[in-house]
């Protein structure tokens, strides 16, 4: 096991390499089909670094689509690339991965630790294959053109299931970890940039009918993170937890780490209960609480109605 897989804080942390035993677990937890689709990448990508590899990759399934909002499909990826490389390379700016104590030092639940080069190549990555499974490839399909097996397996994490809102899937990327916190941040970055078009009057309303429905999803979505541009150029407050609420969530969540944080394993992996027995939702653990609870859940339901399948990392290999 790496040293860093072995390293923590008694504030509550858990670190972990992305090339560590753990990322070698979960690939090892997960059997990807080999089922191939029709669609043909004709190129020797073995030379090319990964990252440019995804983006040719990108450039030919994705020709004639447009899979949200009528934009050209490619045209989005490029920017969720550089968006989700962004992230990455800043990881205190995603909540996802932390918390500010009050005097402005950042926490972690669970974090990586990684070369700065590594961490924005997959970002890069997982953003120009944003589309893909849904233009028709397969992770088969991924696999066989020299994507690392270990994105290829949180893309398919991404996935949105049939009737999932958009929220439920960005409260699951975040909880789920890895290079999806970054995908997220990214994905409603750019979902903002739409947002303020509208309030510009620069989108016409015929496109604004037609995309209704998804567009009062993305409303929500950037409501929920108090991200959502108002028309006079504020964001909005995003609702709050009681802090007996959260305590009561942070406490439901001691007694079951993994449902919360199902990386924290090894020496250190008992060490994110310290945070959350004092009563801190640090990381995913504030949003997802705040959701579950909206939602209407309550903490004693952890382990009974809630389970780590709401999560939807199916055949992962939980806190060993």
């Amino acid at each position: 096991m790496s040293i860093h897989d072995e390293i923590g804080s008694m504030s509550g942390s858990q670190f972990h390499l992305w090339r560590s035993e753990r990322a070698s677990e979960i690939v090892a937890a997960n059997q990807i089909s080999p089922e191939r689709s029709k669609l043909k990448v004709d190129l020797d990508l073995g030379e090319l670094y990964p990252e440019t590899g995804a983006a040719e990759i990108a450039r030919i399934i994705y020709e004639g689509s447009a899979i949200e909002f009528g934009t050209e499909s490619f045209r989005i990826a490029r920017i969720l690339a550089n968006q989700t490389a962004f992230a990455a390379s800043q990881p205190d700016r995603v909540e996802a991965f932390g918390f500010r104590k009050s005097d402005g030092e950042f926490k972690d639940l669970v974090g990586i630790v990684s070369q700065n080069d590594e961490r924005v190549a997959n970002g890069l990555t997982l953003g120009w294959l944003y589309y893909a499974f849904e233009v028709g490839a397969t992770p088969g399909d991924l696999l066989n053109w020299g994507v690392n097996e270990f994105l290829v397996i949180q893309l398919q994490w991404w996935q949105r299931r049939e009737g999932e809102t958009l929220l439920n899937q960005h409260i699951r990327a975040l909880r789920n970890g890895w290079g999806l916190p970054w995908l997220s941040k990214a994905t409603r970055d750019n979902y903002g940039n739409l947002i303020r078009e509208i309030n510009r009057g620069n989108v016409p309303d015929q496109i604004q009918e037609h995309f209704k429905n998804e567009i009062a999803e993305v409303r929500e979505l950037l409501t929920f993170f108090g991200e959502l541009d108002l028309p006079n150029e504020t964001k909005n407050e995003p609702s709050r937890l009681s802090a007996n609420r959260a305590t009561e969530w942070a406490n439901a969540f001691a007694k079951s780490v993994h449902f919360i944080a199902p990386d924290a394993k090894g020496r250190w992996g008992s060490l994110p209960e310290v945070s959350l027995k004092a009563g801190e939702l640090r990381g995913c653990a504030a949003p997802v609480a705040r959701y579950l609870d909206e939602l209407g859940y309550q903490p004693s339901d952890i382990g009974g109605k809630l389970t780590q399948a709401f999560f939807g990392r199916v055949g992962d290999v939980v806190g060993k």
